[in-house]
């Protein structure tokens, strides 16, 4: 018996379907003011498409691989997943929690001179106001600050003049 085969032009397979997660995101922590991102790793043909989705709800314009921002607040603290979608189905992301953390404020254990100080993390390119109050019920301006990343040292000059004097460090719109 004789066997005859010829050979056919090179051709070319794509594999269609579901999208696949190849990175799942990663969970966060940051300082308030402080920038985090969330990115997703997926595959699937035709090309796929992205919704991030913050506690279950879709955020709006957030359509890309990557979620960031340059300044996270309380408010966005929660769990972040992704939908990745083509015309073949639907791959939801396992959720990643965003912790956003208060301003770490510290205090020396004595007075510095004679004068009250206080520390606290600044995140570069936002404003703060340092408030102080004699009786927790009335807040004055005290300073303005603007951050560059680094913790802010401030000593009070007026803090011996009273009993006692609080202080709260505040965001301010840029």
């Amino acid at each position: 018996m004789v066997r005859w085969w010829v050979p056919s032009a090179m051709a070319n397979v794509t594999v269609m379907g579901v999208p696949v997660i190849t990175n799942q995101p990663a969970a966060l922590t940051v300082t308030v003011g402080h920038a985090a991102s969330f990115v997703v790793g997926a595959t699937g043909w035709p090309a796929v498409a992205y919704q991030w989705q913050l506690n279950g709800g879709a955020m709006p314009g957030a359509t890309n691989a990557l979620l960031t921002f340059s300044s996270a607040f309380a408010e966005g603290a929660g769990f972040y997943a992704v939908a990745v979608t083509n015309i073949y189905g639907c791959v939801t992301s396992v959720p990643a929690l965003l912790t956003v953390l208060p301003l770490a404020i510290s205090i020396p254990a004595g007075p510095f001179n004679g004068h009250f100080q206080l520390m606290f993390d600044t995140a570069a390119g936002l404003s703060y106001e340092v408030r102080y109050s004699t009786n927790l019920v009335d807040w004055y301006p005290w300073l303005d600050a603007f951050g560059s990343g680094q913790p802010f040292t401030l000593s009070d000059p007026n803090s011996g003049d009273s009993t006692q004097r609080f202080f709260r460090v505040v965001l301010t719109p840029p």
